[in-house]
């Protein structure tokens, strides 16, 4: 599998009709391959395709259209890493162990969006991070260590 596919793009409805009935739209509005439609919650549904960068936005947009009344929230990611299909797919594993960090969000597609930005972060290194957050004036200070509460390394 390439690193990255050439774009994938979600639509999340509240209504699962609404959602079925957009999905339809999308892959016959653009030459997309599906990557899934299913409802995730009681109520909602997702439609995910990949593609070109052009039609995958033109099947993203025809999606939102069709029934706007009902759209949760949407995304076009032109380069998507490997490991966020695979985590869509429920076919990553464990391969070490570390540090969990958790995000939470309203809707699925945003929490793609974010799983995409972390591991393309995580591949940078973590100078690339600093540096980053540096230049944005975001600069995260550690919290002293409280004595008697976490035993030093020994």
């Amino acid at each position: 599998m390439s690193e990255s596919y050439t774009a994938v793009g979600m639509v999340e409805f509240n209504s699962i009709a609404a959602g079925i009935d957009a999905a339809d739209q999308m892959v016959k509005t653009a030459q997309v391959d599906p990557l899934f439609f299913k409802t995730i919650c009681p109520g909602k549904f997702v439609a995910a395709v990949t593609g070109d960068v052009a039609a995958v936005s033109a099947s993203v947009n025809a999606g939102r259209e069709t029934h706007a009344d009902a759209l949760v929230d949407w995304f076009i990611i032109p380069n998507i890493h490997r490991d966020v299909i695979g985590a869509l797919a429920g076919a990553t594993g464990i391969t070490e162990r570390g540090a969990l960090g958790i995000i939470e969000t309203f809707s699925a597609a945003s929490i793609v969006v974010a799983s995409d930005a972390a591991v393309k972060d995580r591949r940078r290194g973590r100078s690339q991070r600093r540096r980053r957050s540096r230049i944005h004036g975001r600069r995260r200070k550690r919290p002293p260590r409280e004595q008697g509460r976490h035993p030093e390394p020994g």
